[in-house]
């Protein structure tokens, strides 16, 4: 986040620093998430610049232009630079969700390690895919998801970083209680092993960390949902339940997705 701002462990909010135009203000809570969703743009704008000459170097392979061991190197280069915008993603954001680096301690870098190595063996295994079939990146192989899609997916799924991190740090500064906020008025529904972002938004409050999380819903890695807190009691909630669906991470499942 900004060096001008402070976090309010207390109120879970950022707030401008002293001797800054603001001094004191609190940042809404929606600005957060703001800059999160501007700042997943522009990385995939990166990502986009990447596949780009990844495209035009598949394309040359393709043509006799370039050896196997050129356009292994190509590969390779995409990787390293993929792997650069899919650490800082994951990390900003897991640090965002706390309130800043001041705030990210052993285990919460941890997690996001673990998170980042995550990507990084699927991205290696993507870039293993491509060097066997270089029609991958063509878009010409029939039953493969996209290439923009499937390259996109690492940026996309960094925001459970933030909202992880985020529901963590509410739990642990005296929060009791979240409830889903829908990204948009057609929330996806449940399937028959999945529960839907609609469904969840339904059942209103509940206790931190027993709703299923985001990336394991019917809409997959593509939820752009998020969370609101407060301190409510959780007397006389009626745990929401869906059979067969355990309350774990996106990365705990992921596995093949990719």
């Amino acid at each position: 986040m900004n060096l001008n701002l402070s976090f309010d462990s207390t109120r879970q909010q950022y707030r401008v620093k002293g001797g800054q135009p603001g001094a004191g203000q609190f940042v809404k809570k929606t600005a957060v998430r703001d800059i999160i969703d501007a700042d997943r743009v522009a990385q995939k704008e990166r990502l986009g610049g990447h596949n780009e000459r990844l495209k035009l170097m598949a394309q040359r392979f393709k043509d006799g232009v370039l050896s196997e061991e050129e356009f292994r190197g190509e590969v390779a280069i995409w990787n390293r630079r993929r792997k650069r915008v899919i650490a800082a993603a994951n990390l900003n954001y897991a640090a965002a969700g706390r309130g800043g680096i001041e705030q990210m301690d052993k285990s919460a870098y941890g997690r996001a390690g673990a998170t980042i190595k995550f990507h990084y063996e699927a991205s290696n295994g993507f870039a293993d895919d491509i060097i066997e079939n270089p029609d991958i990146v063509l878009g010409t192989v029939a039953g493969k998801m996209d290439f923009e899609k499937r390259s996109d997916m690492a940026v996309d799924t960094a925001l459970f970083s933030f909202l992880n991190e985020q529901a963590l740090s509410h739990s642990e500064n005296g929060y009791t209680r979240y409830r889903n906020v829908p990204h948009s008025q057609e929330s996806c529904q449940s399937s028959k092993t999945k529960p839907g972002c609609d469904e969840i938004t339904e059942v209103d409050w509940q206790a931190i960390n027993s709703l299923p999380a985001h990336g394991t819903r019917a809409c997959g890695p593509k939820c752009e949902c998020g969370w609101e807190y407060d301190k409510g009691s959780l007397d006389e909630i009626e745990p929401f339940e869906f059979v067969g669906m355990k309350s774990v991470s996106f990365y705990d499942h992921a596995a093949g997705l990719y």
